[in-house]
């Protein structure tokens, strides 16, 4: 009996009121008796019922927005209050659902999603006695095809049914069996376990405890497929790592931690000794995903988890093979390091020693790698690895090993100078040897490490590259060494890469002049390697040449320092320092000059060496890209502060390096305009004049000097001008400001006037001078920050009001020619390839030192280009030529 004051009794006499035009006569229920009586159920009613209910299914599938209210309450009230006769229809309901779960309109996906909750709530019981049909059901809702919100709804809705069902081992095995041929519903699986489990507000559930410790269990169950269970299992810690609350976490600790111990206990047994085993890594591996969320922010109780650890530690060899003791030392590294994790210095001391008393040395290796960023490594790890390192001496694999342990470490303590601003606060990782005792072995490590860079030829370096990176770059940081080998060896080094360079050269001419052979159609008996080898040969000397010349800098004094530059090291970096692969060449040259410069060495820092440098190395202040363009000006500022006077007033390399220093943010984009500020043509003309460190005696002017083709007219004396021009009379026309209308200017400028200041140039030097500003401004034009791009345009157009046309254009040609070049030809920023070495460390060094951020938006740069020049358009009038073709190929 169905009274009418149920609530589907209410919803049919409502669907019976309301006014559905002509659906309302193919509803009309005719099971309804007399007013005030009672309405008759039964399987024949029921079934009835559905078939005039068909036409709210029809309208559904329509989008028949007038139906959905009548649809949902009819459905929710049939399941309600009829819901032994309802289910028979639950598979053909949820069937319709899931195929509106497709639609892209929100309200009816929030109708199907509050018609499945309420199927799920008011039908459970008769779900739970079916739970096997159910289940298969459901799991569309549950596969990855489906979107993750579904996939979400889907979980939370069905926990509530997952939880009724009392045999939670069945339901798992169910679960896990159907996953085997459908392991695409895995994930969704796992937030459905998860969802079992979680409560409110971020706690876990009443029943958690008792289910938790079943699924982890289950690990060690041989009728249980045990890898299908651990993939779920990952789900699960992962939803649970998001959704409980780090201090409501304690359960999950409390439950792994009971399993690891009951797994341990079954690998005594020799009859589940191996399925224990398999449990317990893979209950370890679950710990280890906790521990690892946010760098340990779960980790509610770690002195517990050390216990444990500390217990497996100490278990016998024989019992834990390597594999399960790796993911516990693994767990052990990321807690000492965890900023997260507050463990005792007891607690913390006693895990590293029980750690570093494993028999592996692998197991060890990979310990101390993972923990060179521990607060306690110097006190508690570093003495041990040096130990294993010294009784690593007795073959030749142990000290090839712990020489690479040693160079990973000081890589990551003390790495590679990216510059040689870098260099003034590198400190040494002291590795001293003298501390530890030594064994049997006759030498120390130092001594080993200096022997593997002996060498009888060249041809031994090729072949053992290796070991000449790793000696070399441990080599600063050992202790005891003999100074006088050190210095020697090293110069030896450099001298069989040199030779080996030299060489690579001579057979690329070989190669070349064999091509030409080939052509002619003669033949050349010559075995010469192919270019790729080659390249990969030269590529892997310059790298070993680059950290031997570091090396040079951070240990050899002035004198063999001096005798290493008088190999020709300078002149061999030149040769590739312009190559964008090669860019740790530059950051060398940096190092080795500003190593000379701390040195105070005389004597090197001259006109000649500058000559060089500036020769290969101008393009530099305009490169795209800012790494290049700050080491370059770091390099050329070392000459202005080695000048024998003293700059006080105004440097010009060094004011373009001050403005490079500044990153270009929101925050400091104002100081860096500030900087550039400085770069205006009329402030740098009259803080050349005034400064006497740029006259006809300082080297960087004389260098500069010699790169301008125009002579200087007959009589000229000293730096401040041609035929004594009064420093007075200049610095009045540069106060007066600009005295030449460029747009009625009757002389032009020249070569040899400089028609802004109605005033012969003041020196052809000073206008050279004048010119490297111009080089970095346009440089500057690369960075892709907008607030930049006006203030650094109008600085560039001062240079085309103040210097000579040809001067200007000159310089802006290049560029001009080289964004067009870049527009025709894209160029992406150059990602340094790996130098195929075995050691890791070495090819994420090299990587580094080589790696450019910038990406440079050659498009763009050339608009900036062409809106400059309008703003001088008597300069592009007396290069119509240059501009015509430019333009054309602009238009194209």
């Amino acid at each position: 009996m169905l009274t009418l004051g149920s609530t589907l009794a209410k919803y049919l006499i409502l669907v019976a009121q309301i006014n559905l035009g002509g659906m309302r006569t193919k509803f009309t229920c005719e099971q309804r008796q007399g007013e005030g009586s009672e309405l008759q159920t039964h399987s024949s009613g029921i079934r009835s019922c559905f078939r005039k209910c068909d036409i709210f299914w029809v309208g559904k599938r329509k989008k028949d927005g007038s139906l959905d209210f009548i649809a949902k309450r009819l459905l929710v009230a049939f399941a309600r209050d009829l819901y032994h006769d309802f289910y028979p229809y639950y598979q053909r309901v949820l069937t319709l659902l899931i195929s509106l779960l497709s639609a892209k309109d929100a309200d009816v996906l929030e109708w199907v999603f509050m018609a499945l909750a309420y199927v799920f709530k008011f039908l459970w019981r008769c779900l739970v006695r079916n739970v096997n049909v159910v289940f298969d059901s459901l799991l569309p809702l549950l596969s990855s095809s489906r979107p993750q919100y579904v996939n979400n709804f889907a979980a939370e809705s069905f926990a509530f049914v997952a939880r009724k069902v009392k045999d939670k081992r069945g339901f798992l095995v169910l679960m896990l069996r159907t996953l085997e041929t459908r392991p695409q519903s895995v994930s969704g699986c796992g937030s459905l376990l998860f969802e079992g489990l979680r409560g409110v507000s971020g706690q876990f559930h009443s029943s958690a405890e008792l289910v938790l410790t079943l699924y982890l269990q289950s690990l060690g169950d041989p009728h249980v497929p045990t890898q299908t269970l651990y993939e779920v299992l990952t789900h699960v810690v992962d939803s649970m790592l998001a959704g409980i609350r780090r201090n409501k976490g304690g359960l999950f600790w409390k439950c792994a931690l009971d399993t690891v111990s009951l797994f341990t206990q079954s690998c005594h047994e020799k009859d589940q000794c191996e399925l224990a085993r398999k449990a317990l890594i893979l209950t370890l591996q679950l710990i280890l995903r906790a521990v690892t969320y946010k760098n340990g922010v779960f980790v509610e109780d770690p002195q517990c988890l050390v216990v444990q650890l500390v217990a497996l530690l100490r278990l016998p060899h024989s019992t834990l093979p390597d594999s399960i003791l790796a993911v516990v030392i693994e767990i052990g590294a990321l807690l000492l390091q965890s900023e997260h994790v507050r463990l005792s210095q007891e607690h913390a001391s006693l895990l590293t020693r029980e750690i570093l008393s494993v028999p592996s040395p692998s197991l060890l290796v990979q310990f101390v790698e993972r923990v060179f960023h521990y607060s306690g490594f110097e006190s508690l790890v570093l003495p041990h690895v040096l130990r294993h390192c010294r009784d690593s001496l007795a073959t030749e694999d142990g000290l090839r090993e712990g020489l690479c342990l040693l160079t990973k470490l000081v890589l990551v303590k003390a790495p590679l100078c990216s510059s040689g601003v870098d260099l003034e606060s590198w400190e040494r990782y002291t590795l001293d040897f003298d501390r530890i005792v030594n064994g049997s072995s006759e030498r120390t490590f130092p001594e080993a490490v200096l022997d593997l860079l002996v060498s009888d030829s060249s041809v031994d370096l090729v072949e053992r590259q290796h070991d000449y990176l790793h000696a070399l770059l441990c080599l600063p940081h050992l202790k005891p060494l003999d100074e006088d080998r050190v210095a020697g060896l090293l110069k030896q080094v450099l001298e069989h890469i040199l030779g080996l360079l030299r060489c690579c050269r001579e057979d690329h001419s070989v190669v070349r002049s064999r091509e030409s052979h080939e052509v002619a159609g003669t033949e050349m008996d010559v075995d010469v390697p192919s270019d790729e080898e080659q390249r990969n040969t030269n590529k892997r000397l310059l790298f070993v040449f680059s950290v031997a010349l570091e090396v040079c800098a951070h240990m050899l004094e002035s004198g063999p320092l001096l005798e290493v530059l008088e190999l020709g090291v300078v002149e061999e970096l030149l040769r590739n320092v312009r190559d964008m692969e090669f860019v740790h060449l530059l950051r060398t040259l940096d190092v080795l000059l500003t190593s000379l410069h701390l040195r105070d060495v005389g004597g090197v820092f001259q006109g000649d060496l500058f000559e060089k440098l500036f020769h290969e190395l101008k393009v530099n202040l305009s490169s795209p890209y800012t790494d290049v363009r700050l080491v370059t000006l770091h390099i050329f500022s070392l000459f202005e502060r080695s000048s024998t006077l003293v700059l006080k007033e105004w440097s010009m390399f060094g004011q373009c390096l001050a403005a490079e220093s500044v990153l270009p943010t929101v925050q400091d984009y104002r100081d860096k305009l500030q900087q550039l500020q400085a770069l205006n043509y009329e402030t740098v003309a009259s803080s050349l004049v005034r400064n006497p460190a740029y006259s006809q005696t300082s080297p960087v002017a004389s260098a500069i000097y010699r790169f301008r083709v125009p002579s200087v007219p007959v009589g000229a004396e000293g730096y401040f001008g041609i035929g004594k021009v009064e420093l007075e009379e200049v610095k009045s026309h540069l106060r007066g400001g600009r005295v030449e209308n460029h747009l009625g200017k009757k002389n032009l400028s020249s070569p040899d006037r400089d028609s802004n200041l109605d005033l012969p140039v003041l020196s052809s030097r000073a206008q050279h001078d004048k010119r490297v500003p111009l080089r970095y401004l346009l440089g500057v034009l690369f960075v892709n920050f907008q607030l930049l791009w006006k203030p650094v345009t109008r600085l560039v157009v001062s240079y085309a009001h103040g210097l000579p046309s040809a001067e200007f254009w000159e310089v802006f040609q290049e560029q001009l020619s080289l964004a067009v070049q870049g527009v025709k030809t894209p160029v992406e920023s150059p990602t340094p390839t790996s130098l195929g070495l075995k050691c890791d460390a070495l090819n994420d060094v090299y990587t580094r030192l080589n790696y450019l951020d910038d990406k440079p938006d050659y498009v763009n740069y050339r608009i900036l280009l062409w809106n400059a020049m309008m703003e001088f358009p008597e300069v592009c009038e007396q290069k119509n030529r240059n501009v015509v073709l430019l333009f054309l190929t602009y238009v194209q």
